[in-house]
């Protein structure tokens, strides 16, 4: 008696063609371009959200108070020196000075005025003048700055960090409540 095959795949046959389209799909998607051209944009809006409301937390438990200072190109979280009566770096290498991706655009609206951010190199021009006060407090009282930070970069994402003035801040994407 003659056996013949059934027509049909194995199991195994069916696994390593499988196996295979999954390999060749995530290497293209890997190397497809960001369509929307946000992740560097949302990285940098919630890391910095990620810091100031680590630094508002900190303020809190160690009775210190924190400033977020903000330019054109980037930000810093600096502490109140109560002593020199002065706004001085953080020893904490997270609120060292962070450069914001190119192409990104930074608006601070502080309760009823918009405020001016200088760049850094008119920050160092200027010490000792006021420029060097931070724009946004987080206040060891659990108090922060009426404030609203909208970001825009090249390809049209817009997000916002805003304070209320109590707790931490929030952030929002401003493409989605529209």
């Amino acid at each position: 008696m003659l056996m013949t095959r059934g027509l049909g795949f194995t199991l195994l046959e069916i696994l390593v063609v499988l196996f295979i389209i999954s390999i060749l799909s995530g290497l293209v998607l890997v190397n497809l371009p960001n369509p929307s051209g946000q992740t560097e944009t949302l990285a940098a809006v919630h890391r910095l959200h990620l810091v100031m409301n680590r630094a508002f937390q900190a303020a809190e438990q160690e009775s210190v108070e924190y400033g977020v200072l903000l330019d054109r190109r980037g930000y810093q979280i600096l502490v109140f020196d109560p002593i020199s009566l002065t706004w001085k770096d953080s020893s904490n290498p997270e609120h060292a000075y962070e450069a914001f991706p190119d192409g990104f655009r930074p608006l601070l609206s502080m309760e009823t005025e918009q405020a001016n951010l200088g760049s850094s190199e008119e920050r160092e021009e200027s010490e000792g003048d006021d420029e060097t006060s931070p724009q946004i407090l987080l206040l060891s009282s659990g108090e922060t700055t009426i404030f609203e930070l909208i970001f825009e970069d090249e390809s049209g994402a817009r997000l916002r960090i805003s304070g209320s003035g109590f707790g931490e801040t929030t952030i929002s994407d401003l493409a989605e409540a529209i």
